[in-house]
């Protein structure tokens, strides 16, 4: 009957393991995840600096001869250019505060890699017995 128990035990301890296992690779995977959005943002900034920046030197290489219709039109854009700019700060302004939050994160995956690591070597352990007294 203490086979069993102690068989019994390594299973679950294994599946402890297992299940530390995915919540790691999953973190892992949100924290990937999480560069590629902050990447793909930080394009879309530069974006729409570069946008500005052409519409700025095609006001200041405007001719006197264009229409103020023009002119008027291109200041239109660039304003709409700036409140999405402002907007896209605001967004990496909070995108920073959630990376605050990764240290956290990091933090667990060292816990539970320490825990990983104490649980297999209780498993070893438990193995390494329960193979000694099958031979006995």
């Amino acid at each position: 009957m203490s086979k069993w128990k102690n068989f019994i035990r390594i299973w679950i301890d294994k599946q402890k393991i297992k299940s530390a296992l995915d919540s790691i690779k999953f973190i892992e995977k949100l924290i990937v995840d999480n560069d590629s959005v902050e990447k793909d943002k930080n394009k879309n900034v530069e974006k729409q600096q570069n946008e500005t920046n052409n519409i700025l030197n095609n006001i200041s290489n405007n001719s006197k001869n264009e229409k103020a219709l023009e002119q008027d039109s291109l200041l239109h854009k660039q304003m709409q250019i700036r409140d999405k700019e402002k907007e896209s700060r605001i967004n990496v302004i909070n995108n920073s505060n959630n990376q605050q939050k990764v240290p956290k994160i990091v933090q667990t995956i060292h816990d539970y890699g320490s825990r990983i690591r104490h649980l297999e070597t209780k498993v070893k352990e438990l193995t390494d017995k329960t193979s000694d007294q099958a031979i006995n």
